[in-house]
């Protein structure tokens, strides 16, 4: 359990957030002051559509949401701003075997995990690729990344030339929960060739579960945000 301590440096944390412009909405971290009203924000694991409507409805942007459980997908509601696609999000295009979950939010594409109820759909699965070809997107001002282990197939298969087309970008890994095949070193690879594509990451939380990445051609950060990060890096870590 979290100490006293602990419990104080992540209050103060949040609020020092908030101020340099770095927004946590449903466990994913972002810099808001890079969204405008008719930016594109592209959600994959979109869930109930929670991260979405949020942003859709604070800073106007149009969100595309992607989400691979059937029943997750029947409940989002659509908008003017929100749109929606039910496929999963892979390597390649083509089917794939979703494994549905007693939990509903945590049914995956990458093999049963400890609450899997036996049950299994194929679904449409699209590469990031051909997703951008089909909406027809040259832009994505935010990417969201929450596909339950799928993350890292998502990235081992991913071009250099479509890496350009995102300005910054929050991912959820899964090395830390009970999915096969995703391990630490498969976190560090993804995490060192986005940086080799002139991407600046830092966690924002525990545990991998919440990293923050922005292109650094895009998004020029204030040299006092800079610092800021650099010294709560240092705070999260002696905090773990």
């Amino acid at each position: 359990m979290a100490t006293t301590i602990e419990k104080k440096i992540d209050r103060a944390l949040n609020i020092l957030d908030r101020w340099f412009g770095f927004r946590n909405v449903r466990g994913h971290t972002f810099y808001s002051k890079s969204l405008y009203p008719k930016s594109t924000v592209l959600d994959l694991g979109a869930n109930l559509g929670a991260f979405s409507q949020h942003i859709a409805s604070k800073y106007k942007c149009n969100t595309y949401l992607v989400e691979a459980s059937p029943a997750l997908f029947a409940q989002i509601n659509e908008t003017a701003l929100v749109h929606k696609y039910n496929y999963a999000i892979t390597g390649k295009d083509g089917f794939v075997t979703f494994y549905e979950s007693s939990r509903i939010d945590a049914g995956n594409i990458v093999a049963p995990n400890s609450k899997s109820t036996g049950n299994t759909f194929e679904v449409k699965a699209r590469s990031i690729a051909s997703l951008i070809a089909e909406i027809g997107l040259e832009t994505i001002d935010l990417l969201k990344i929450d596909i339950e282990g799928a993350e890292i197939e998502l990235f081992d298969n991913i071009g250099d030339e479509d890496l350009k087309h995102f300005k910054q970008i929050t991912i959820e890994f899964h090395d830390s929960v009970t999915i096969p095949n995703v391990s630490p070193k498969d976190v560090n690879r993804v995490i060192k060739k986005l940086h080799s594509m002139g991407f600046y990451g830092i966690a924002m939380g525990k545990k991998n579960f919440d990293w923050l990445f922005w292109n650094t051609k895009e998004i020029r950060l204030p040299s006092l945000a800079k610092f800021y990060l650099s010294v709560r890096k240092q705070l999260t870590k002696s905090t773990t």
